[in-house]
């Protein structure tokens, strides 16, 4: 259907009353606006009617200048509704949006509109970690600042520190749901099979400034072994001849890092830690302790990622 302009409406509508011939309307309007089709009649009798009866020529969803556009459907999106979804969101803001609408009598789509457009939230997930006891703050705290007088007092110390990590790497291929799409008329019986414990490799590393030492695998035959105490110290020897081998001239000043997983901080590793590195040691039960459930990442954590 054809839209007709509001200055095509308007004329039609100011020479009906000068002519009161729907006939003559639509001959003139030909040569007056170069077109080669006017409005039917019924057309224009709707567009008098209305003119008669609202003032205007304009459709109630179109925007002019003295008419605010509105669908013909009244807007629950006032100022008292605002104020009222305002106060809600202060008072629960963790509230799901279908029991806030039935708490203030509004449809979900018309508090979403008010939340999206007139108040600008977003709806934000909540993280998850691991949670950080107030014990462990203070350690952390300690840490820190023990660390930071450290590389004030030693400029060298950044250089020669070794951190390290794990990290388990899947090998079995991760299917994206949202990705694997089939298109057809009907459901295909193809089904993608995942296995109860995937298998992957467990691999470890240490960086510093000097280099990378790593990766190294914890297996057995070929086949990925649990990390125990007497592997991780297998680990530790393989380290440490790649380190004399390759700067060996930096050991008397090399620092070494670990988290406090359960192997690192057992009594045969620490024994291990504190026979080739003294007092040169970041980790739980030495001298300059790595807190419970750390949150800061090591540079190990960004090596891994580029694997």
């Amino acid at each position: 259907m054809k839209q007709w302009s509001v200055i095509q409406r308007s004329w039609c509508v100011q020479h009906y009353f000068q002519t009161r011939s729907f006939k003559k309307i639509r001959e003139e309007f030909l040569h007056r606006f170069d077109v080669q089709k006017a409005p039917c009649k019924s057309r224009l009798q709707d567009w008098v009617k209305k003119f008669q009866t609202e003032g205007t020529v304009n459709y109630l969803n179109c925007k002019s200048d003295v008419r605010e556009s509105h669908s013909g459907r009244k807007t629950l999106r006032n100022q008292t509704v605002i104020s009222n979804v305002r106060d809600s969101v202060a008072q629960s803001p963790k509230r799901s949006t279908r029991k806030r609408a039935q708490c203030l009598g509004l449809s979900r789509t018309t508090l979403q509109r008010v939340l999206e457009y007139d108040l600008y939230l977003f709806p934000y997930k909540i993280q998850t970690h691991q949670m950080l006891k107030h014990a462990g703050e203070l350690r952390r705290k300690e840490m820190t600042t023990v660390l930071m007088e450290k590389i004030e007092s030693t400029k060298s110390f950044l250089s020669h520190l070794w951190t390290t990590d794990e990290a388990y790497f899947h090998l079995d291929v991760q299917v994206n749901s949202k990705n694997n799409i089939f298109w057809g008329s009907s459901r295909p019986d193809e089904v993608n099979g995942t296995p109860l414990h995937s298998q992957k490799v467990t691999v470890w590393c240490a960086l510093s400034m000097k280099g990378i030492i790593g990766p190294l695998f914890f297996e057995e035959s070929g086949q990925t072994v649990t990390v125990t105490k007497e592997r991780y110290v297998d680990v530790l020897n393989k380290f440490w001849n790649e380190l004399e081998t390759r700067y060996h001239a930096y050991i008397p000043k090399s620092w070494f890092q670990q988290d406090g997983a359960t192997p690192h901080t057992a009594n045969i590793t620490i024994n291990w830690l504190k026979e080739h590195f003294k007092h040169r040691v970041v980790s739980k039960r030495c001298e300059i302790g790595w807190p419970p459930y750390s949150p800061d990442l090591s540079p190990p954590d960004f090596f891994y990622g580029a694997i």
